[in-house]
């Protein structure tokens, strides 16, 4: 996701004369591209958020919104490790892999922003020694 998303930076940036240029083209790129990008700090934007709103006042409905997302960031913690040990069920994957995947889009921004993009993928180490998912 990081070397995918850097090298969509890349691209935005070299033909931003051309998507500017053409209205619905422009639209398409932020609606479909840019916003998705930006999850994960808007994410962490509600969560601070209704923190501080919770300190103000303190209504049946932030309290649920606040509740709701430490169960989330809980889910996604705990799916996380369950993961890392082979265990859990799908269902305890996801928080976890949505959030693995905002932060991975945020960093790829970053580097497409900064460094720029890999120009060649590679596997992870850990990917190649593993042993095959279905065994016969």
């Amino acid at each position: 996701t990081i070397r995918i998303v850097s090298r969509g930076v890349i691209g935005c940036r070299r033909l931003w004369r051309v998507i500017l240029a053409r209205p619905l083209r422009l639209w398409q790129m932020v609606s479909h591209k840019i916003m998705r990008w930006f999850t994960a700090p808007v994410l962490l934007l509600l969560l601070v958020s209704t923190f501080g709103i919770l300190r103000e006042t303190r209504t049946p409905v932030q309290t649920a919104a606040m509740i709701a997302q430490l169960i989330f960031y809980a889910a996604a913690v705990v799916g996380g490790v369950l993961h890392m040990f082979g265990l859990g069920t799908r269902m305890v994957y996801v928080p976890c892999h949505f959030l693995a995947l905002n932060v991975a889009a945020l960093i790829g921004v970053l580097q497409g922003l900064f460094r720029g993009a890999p120009s060649v993928w590679q596997k992870p180490a850990s990917a190649r020694d593993e042993e095959p998912c279905v065994k016969s």
